[in-house]
Protein backbone atom coordinates (compact mmCIF):
# COMPACT_ATOMS: atom_id res chain seq x y z
CA UNK A 1 0.00 0.00 0.00
CA UNK A 2 1.39 3.83 -1.11
CA UNK A 3 -1.37 5.32 1.52
CA UNK A 4 -1.02 2.94 4.72
CA UNK A 5 -4.19 5.30 6.46
CA UNK A 6 -6.69 3.71 3.40
CA UNK A 7 -6.10 0.45 5.59
CA UNK A 8 -8.88 2.12 7.81
CA UNK A 9 -11.33 1.64 5.32
CA UNK A 10 -10.98 -1.97 4.59
CA UNK A 11 -14.56 -2.37 7.27
CA UNK A 12 -16.42 0.05 4.42
CA UNK A 13 -15.05 -1.24 1.13
CA UNK A 14 -14.12 -4.02 -0.15
CA UNK A 15 -10.25 -4.63 0.39
CA UNK A 16 -9.68 -4.98 -3.61
CA UNK A 17 -11.48 -1.78 -4.26
CA UNK A 18 -9.10 0.22 -1.65
CA UNK A 19 -6.06 -1.47 -3.37
CA UNK A 20 -7.13 -0.38 -6.80
CA UNK A 21 -7.72 2.55 -5.20
CA UNK A 22 -4.42 2.80 -3.66
CA UNK A 23 -2.68 1.99 -7.11
CA UNK A 24 -4.37 4.63 -9.02
CA UNK A 25 -4.17 7.46 -6.76
CA UNK A 26 -0.54 7.08 -6.39
CA UNK A 27 0.32 6.50 -10.13
CA UNK A 28 -1.82 9.65 -10.51
CA UNK A 29 0.61 12.27 -12.34
CA UNK A 30 1.81 15.48 -10.66
CA UNK A 31 0.30 17.99 -13.38
CA UNK A 32 -3.13 16.49 -13.09
CA UNK A 33 -2.98 15.74 -9.28
CA UNK A 34 -5.59 18.77 -8.51
CA UNK A 35 -7.83 17.36 -11.17
CA UNK A 36 -9.18 13.88 -9.36
CA UNK A 37 -13.05 13.75 -10.12
CA UNK A 38 -15.65 11.95 -8.68
CA UNK A 39 -16.78 10.69 -12.59
CA UNK A 40 -12.73 9.72 -13.00
CA UNK A 41 -12.61 7.65 -9.95
CA UNK A 42 -15.93 6.52 -10.79
CA UNK A 43 -14.44 5.21 -14.55
CA UNK A 44 -11.13 3.99 -13.08
CA UNK A 45 -12.35 2.00 -10.23
CA UNK A 46 -15.47 0.53 -11.57
CA UNK A 47 -17.49 1.63 -8.86
CA UNK A 48 -21.07 3.91 -8.35
CA UNK A 49 -20.25 7.86 -8.22
CA UNK A 50 -21.96 7.20 -4.66
CA UNK A 51 -19.20 5.31 -3.73
CA UNK A 52 -16.79 7.03 -5.66
CA UNK A 53 -17.67 10.13 -3.72
CA UNK A 54 -17.55 8.48 -0.37
CA UNK A 55 -14.09 6.95 -0.97
CA UNK A 56 -12.77 10.63 -2.15
CA UNK A 57 -14.28 12.48 1.02
CA UNK A 58 -12.93 9.89 2.78
CA UNK A 59 -9.79 10.55 1.69
CA UNK A 60 -10.02 14.34 2.39
CA UNK A 61 -10.48 12.98 6.40
CA UNK A 62 -7.82 11.11 6.40
CA UNK A 63 -5.64 14.26 5.23
CA UNK A 64 -4.49 12.39 2.06
CA UNK A 65 -6.49 14.53 -1.02
CA UNK A 66 -7.95 18.62 -0.58
CA UNK A 67 -11.08 19.63 -2.25
CA UNK A 68 -10.62 22.00 -4.85
CA UNK A 69 -13.04 24.38 -6.46
CA UNK A 70 -13.85 24.44 -10.94
CA UNK A 71 -15.02 27.73 -11.35
CA UNK A 72 -17.18 26.72 -14.69
CA UNK A 73 -18.81 28.76 -17.73
CA UNK A 74 -22.72 28.71 -17.55
CA UNK A 75 -22.66 28.71 -21.18
CA UNK A 76 -20.14 26.68 -22.57
CA UNK A 77 -19.27 24.06 -19.08
CA UNK A 78 -15.61 25.26 -19.93
CA UNK A 79 -13.35 25.42 -16.47
CA UNK A 80 -12.17 29.02 -16.00
CA UNK A 81 -10.45 28.47 -12.99
CA UNK A 82 -10.03 25.91 -10.14
CA UNK A 83 -9.11 27.21 -6.64
CA UNK A 84 -8.92 26.72 -3.23
CA UNK A 85 -11.99 27.41 -0.85
CA UNK A 86 -10.86 30.43 0.67
CA UNK A 87 -10.41 32.00 -2.93
CA UNK A 88 -13.42 30.86 -3.98
CA UNK A 89 -15.91 33.86 -3.67
CA UNK A 90 -13.16 36.54 -4.83
CA UNK A 91 -12.60 34.34 -7.81
CA UNK A 92 -16.29 33.83 -8.83
CA UNK A 93 -16.75 38.23 -7.89
CA UNK A 94 -13.26 38.53 -10.42
CA UNK A 95 -14.61 36.38 -13.18
CA UNK A 96 -16.63 37.99 -15.96
CA UNK A 97 -15.94 36.44 -19.35
CA UNK A 98 -15.39 32.97 -20.61
CA UNK A 99 -11.97 32.70 -22.21
CA UNK A 100 -12.67 29.61 -24.33
CA UNK A 101 -16.94 30.96 -25.53
CA UNK A 102 -16.50 34.26 -24.82
CA UNK A 103 -19.30 35.39 -23.30
CA UNK A 104 -19.27 38.13 -21.22
CA UNK A 105 -21.09 39.08 -17.83
CA UNK A 106 -21.59 35.41 -16.41
CA UNK A 107 -23.47 34.97 -13.62
CA UNK A 108 -21.98 31.79 -11.89
CA UNK A 109 -24.03 29.67 -9.11
CA UNK A 110 -23.28 27.02 -7.20
CA UNK A 111 -23.85 25.10 -9.80
CA UNK A 112 -21.22 25.81 -12.39
CA UNK A 113 -19.12 24.94 -9.37
CA UNK A 114 -17.54 21.43 -9.33
CA UNK A 115 -15.35 19.72 -6.95
CA UNK A 116 -12.16 18.37 -7.28
CA UNK A 117 -9.54 16.86 -5.32
CA UNK A 118 -5.88 17.34 -5.01
CA UNK A 119 -3.26 15.15 -3.70
CA UNK A 120 -1.32 16.33 -0.62
CA UNK A 121 0.83 13.48 0.67
CA UNK A 122 1.58 9.94 0.30
CA UNK A 123 0.66 9.03 4.12
CA UNK A 124 -0.61 10.48 7.66
CA UNK A 125 1.63 9.97 10.68
CA UNK A 126 -1.47 9.03 13.14
CA UNK A 127 -4.30 7.14 11.56
CA UNK A 128 -7.55 8.09 13.31
CA UNK A 129 -10.19 5.93 11.63
CA UNK A 130 -12.53 8.25 13.80
CA UNK A 131 -11.88 11.17 11.39
CA UNK A 132 -14.18 8.74 8.86
CA UNK A 133 -17.39 9.42 7.59
CA UNK A 134 -19.47 6.49 8.49
CA UNK A 135 -22.58 5.46 6.40
CA UNK A 136 -23.41 8.61 5.00
CA UNK A 137 -25.71 8.81 1.87
CA UNK A 138 -24.59 10.75 -0.78
CA UNK A 139 -26.37 12.23 -4.30
CA UNK A 140 -25.11 12.00 -7.67
CA UNK A 141 -24.00 15.28 -7.98
CA UNK A 142 -19.99 16.79 -7.93
CA UNK A 143 -21.43 20.80 -7.92
CA UNK A 144 -20.96 22.63 -4.88
CA UNK A 145 -25.04 22.81 -4.66
CA UNK A 146 -24.84 19.12 -3.94
CA UNK A 147 -22.08 19.19 -1.60
CA UNK A 148 -24.24 21.76 0.13
CA UNK A 149 -27.36 19.44 0.27
CA UNK A 150 -25.08 16.15 1.25
CA UNK A 151 -24.26 18.17 3.72
CA UNK A 152 -20.36 17.68 3.01
CA UNK A 153 -19.90 21.37 2.79
CA UNK A 154 -21.31 24.36 4.83
CA UNK A 155 -21.88 27.14 2.98
CA UNK A 156 -20.86 29.83 6.02
CA UNK A 157 -17.21 27.75 6.06
CA UNK A 158 -17.01 29.90 2.25
CA UNK A 159 -17.78 32.96 3.48
CA UNK A 160 -16.68 33.29 7.16
CA UNK A 161 -12.94 31.88 7.12
CA UNK A 162 -10.47 34.15 9.40
CA UNK A 163 -7.16 34.27 8.82
CA UNK A 164 -4.77 33.75 11.66
CA UNK A 165 -4.00 37.03 11.64
CA UNK A 166 -7.30 38.01 11.73
CA UNK A 167 -8.31 35.83 14.87
CA UNK A 168 -5.56 37.20 16.44
CA UNK A 169 -6.73 40.82 15.80
CA UNK A 170 -10.07 39.78 16.82
CA UNK A 171 -8.98 38.40 20.61
CA UNK A 172 -7.42 41.90 20.94
CA UNK A 173 -10.95 43.66 20.26
CA UNK A 174 -12.54 41.35 22.18
CA UNK A 175 -10.22 41.89 25.07
CA UNK A 176 -10.34 45.51 24.99
CA UNK A 177 -14.59 45.20 25.52
CA UNK A 178 -15.25 46.59 28.97
CA UNK A 179 -11.96 47.92 30.00
CA UNK A 180 -12.03 51.66 31.62
CA UNK A 181 -12.02 54.92 29.27
CA UNK A 182 -12.15 58.58 29.54
CA UNK A 183 -15.67 58.69 28.40
CA UNK A 184 -18.92 56.94 28.09
CA UNK A 185 -18.30 57.33 24.29
CA UNK A 186 -14.69 55.60 23.86
CA UNK A 187 -16.66 52.78 26.31
CA UNK A 188 -19.04 52.10 23.54
CA UNK A 189 -17.06 52.13 20.53
CA UNK A 190 -15.44 48.92 22.26
CA UNK A 191 -18.36 46.80 21.13
CA UNK A 192 -18.99 48.58 17.83
CA UNK A 193 -14.96 48.22 16.88
CA UNK A 194 -15.18 44.61 17.43
CA UNK A 195 -18.30 43.65 16.00
CA UNK A 196 -17.64 46.43 12.72
CA UNK A 197 -14.53 44.07 12.38
CA UNK A 198 -15.84 40.67 12.76
CA UNK A 199 -18.83 41.78 10.18
CA UNK A 200 -15.82 42.85 7.55
CA UNK A 201 -14.60 39.63 7.96
CA UNK A 202 -17.26 37.97 5.84
CA UNK A 203 -16.32 38.21 2.46
CA UNK A 204 -19.83 39.33 1.27
CA UNK A 205 -20.07 41.92 4.23
CA UNK A 206 -19.20 45.41 3.90
CA UNK A 207 -19.25 47.09 7.48
CA UNK A 208 -18.56 50.90 8.38
CA UNK A 209 -20.13 53.39 10.92
CA UNK A 210 -23.12 55.61 9.59
CA UNK A 211 -24.22 59.30 10.50
CA UNK A 212 -27.48 60.45 8.78
CA UNK A 213 -29.33 63.52 9.22
CA UNK A 214 -31.54 62.11 11.76
CA UNK A 215 -29.21 59.57 13.77
CA UNK A 216 -26.34 56.97 13.94
CA UNK A 217 -25.79 53.47 12.70
CA UNK A 218 -23.63 51.62 14.66
CA UNK A 219 -22.82 49.19 11.83
CA UNK A 220 -24.30 49.21 8.39
CA UNK A 221 -23.55 46.40 6.44
CA UNK A 222 -24.17 46.13 2.90
CA UNK A 223 -25.13 42.13 1.86
CA UNK A 224 -22.98 41.93 -1.57
CA UNK A 225 -23.87 38.44 -1.95
CA UNK A 226 -23.13 37.21 -5.95
CA UNK A 227 -23.43 33.59 -5.84
CA UNK A 228 -26.79 32.50 -6.19
CA UNK A 229 -27.42 29.93 -3.87
CA UNK A 230 -30.17 28.87 -1.84
CA UNK A 231 -28.92 30.32 1.44
CA UNK A 232 -30.48 32.44 4.33
CA UNK A 233 -27.89 35.37 3.46
CA UNK A 234 -30.17 35.85 0.82
CA UNK A 235 -32.96 36.69 3.02
CA UNK A 236 -31.37 39.63 4.84
CA UNK A 237 -31.96 42.00 1.63
CA UNK A 238 -28.98 44.45 0.74
CA UNK A 239 -28.41 46.62 4.15
CA UNK A 240 -28.55 45.13 7.43
CA UNK A 241 -28.81 47.37 10.47
CA UNK A 242 -26.69 46.58 13.14
CA UNK A 243 -26.67 48.18 16.80
CA UNK A 244 -24.48 47.54 19.76
CA UNK A 245 -25.64 47.77 22.69
CA UNK A 246 -22.20 48.33 25.78
CA UNK A 247 -24.75 48.66 28.81
CA UNK A 248 -25.20 46.17 31.55
CA UNK A 249 -28.89 45.99 31.09
CA UNK A 250 -30.79 44.11 28.89
CA UNK A 251 -31.90 44.85 25.22
CA UNK A 252 -36.38 45.41 26.18
CA UNK A 253 -38.98 46.19 23.78
CA UNK A 254 -38.34 49.53 23.49
CA UNK A 255 -34.97 49.50 21.78
CA UNK A 256 -36.56 46.83 19.42
CA UNK A 257 -39.35 49.23 18.43
CA UNK A 258 -36.05 51.98 18.05
CA UNK A 259 -34.68 49.57 15.72
CA UNK A 260 -37.69 48.46 13.97
CA UNK A 261 -38.42 52.32 13.42
CA UNK A 262 -34.79 52.47 12.22
CA UNK A 263 -35.71 49.75 9.75
CA UNK A 264 -38.85 51.30 8.53
CA UNK A 265 -36.87 54.54 7.53
CA UNK A 266 -33.86 52.31 5.06
CA UNK A 267 -36.54 50.08 3.95
CA UNK A 268 -34.35 47.41 5.51
CA UNK A 269 -35.36 44.00 5.62
CA UNK A 270 -33.21 42.80 9.02
CA UNK A 271 -31.32 43.99 11.79
CA UNK A 272 -28.59 42.84 14.34
CA UNK A 273 -28.45 43.20 17.91
CA UNK A 274 -24.97 43.21 19.72
CA UNK A 275 -25.43 43.13 23.05
CA UNK A 276 -23.61 42.09 26.80
CA UNK A 277 -26.56 40.30 27.93
CA UNK A 278 -29.44 38.67 26.16
CA UNK A 279 -32.79 40.52 25.21
CA UNK A 280 -35.99 39.91 27.65
CA UNK A 281 -38.49 38.48 26.65
CA UNK A 282 -41.14 41.29 25.88
CA UNK A 283 -38.20 42.00 23.37
CA UNK A 284 -38.45 38.79 21.96
CA UNK A 285 -42.13 38.88 21.45
CA UNK A 286 -41.74 42.13 19.57
CA UNK A 287 -39.55 40.75 17.03
CA UNK A 288 -41.41 37.56 16.49
CA UNK A 289 -44.65 39.28 15.93
CA UNK A 290 -42.63 42.19 13.63
CA UNK A 291 -41.00 38.55 11.40
CA UNK A 292 -44.89 37.15 11.12
CA UNK A 293 -46.95 40.73 10.19
CA UNK A 294 -43.69 42.09 7.94
CA UNK A 295 -41.21 39.62 7.40
CA UNK A 296 -38.32 41.84 9.24
CA UNK A 297 -35.92 40.01 10.88
CA UNK A 298 -34.57 41.04 14.13
CA UNK A 299 -31.68 39.10 15.85
CA UNK A 300 -29.53 39.38 19.21
CA UNK A 301 -26.39 38.14 19.85
CA UNK A 302 -24.79 38.42 23.27
CA UNK A 303 -21.40 38.49 24.79
CA UNK A 304 -20.83 34.75 25.85
CA UNK A 305 -21.72 33.59 22.25
CA UNK A 306 -19.27 36.66 20.36
CA UNK A 307 -16.68 34.71 23.46
CA UNK A 308 -17.72 31.49 21.56
CA UNK A 309 -16.73 33.00 18.15
CA UNK A 310 -12.95 34.38 19.24
CA UNK A 311 -12.11 31.61 21.07
CA UNK A 312 -13.92 28.44 20.70
CA UNK A 313 -13.69 29.22 16.42
CA UNK A 314 -17.89 28.90 16.20
CA UNK A 315 -18.36 29.85 12.79
CA UNK A 316 -19.84 33.64 12.87
CA UNK A 317 -22.99 32.73 10.45
CA UNK A 318 -23.14 29.53 11.68
CA UNK A 319 -24.23 31.54 15.15
CA UNK A 320 -26.05 34.09 13.06
CA UNK A 321 -28.39 31.45 11.07
CA UNK A 322 -28.92 29.93 14.17
CA UNK A 323 -30.60 32.80 15.57
CA UNK A 324 -32.24 33.37 12.45
CA UNK A 325 -33.96 30.00 12.79
CA UNK A 326 -35.14 31.08 16.64
CA UNK A 327 -36.71 33.74 15.53
CA UNK A 328 -38.80 32.37 13.07
CA UNK A 329 -39.82 29.54 15.29
CA UNK A 330 -39.85 31.25 18.26
CA UNK A 331 -37.30 29.02 19.80
CA UNK A 332 -36.47 29.80 23.28
CA UNK A 333 -32.81 27.61 23.53
CA UNK A 334 -29.83 27.57 21.04
CA UNK A 335 -31.02 25.74 17.90
CA UNK A 336 -26.87 24.89 16.27
CA UNK A 337 -25.21 21.87 16.83
CA UNK A 338 -22.00 23.30 17.57
CA UNK A 339 -20.83 21.59 20.76
CA UNK A 340 -20.07 25.08 22.93
CA UNK A 341 -23.29 25.91 23.50
CA UNK A 342 -24.22 22.15 25.03
CA UNK A 343 -24.28 21.97 28.65
CA UNK A 344 -21.83 20.78 30.86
Amino acid sequence: MYYQTLLTLEKKYDKKIIEKYDSWLYNIPSRISDRISIAKATNELDIEFSMAKSILEDSVSLDILERRYAIKCPECNHVIKIVSIEDLYNEINDINNCDACEFENLEITDEDIQILYKKKKIESDIIDSNNIKKNLSYTDTDSLRGFFEDKILNPNDIFYRPTEEQKNDMIKLFEKIGQKENNTTALGNQLRDFTEYVLRIVKVFESANVRTETNEIDCLVKNKLRIGIPYFLNELGSLIIVECKNEKSSPGNTYYHKIQGILNIFKSKSGIIVAIKDPTKPALKVANANYLMNGTIIVAINYEELRNVVYENLNFLDLLENKIIMLKTNATTYLGDNKVFEKK
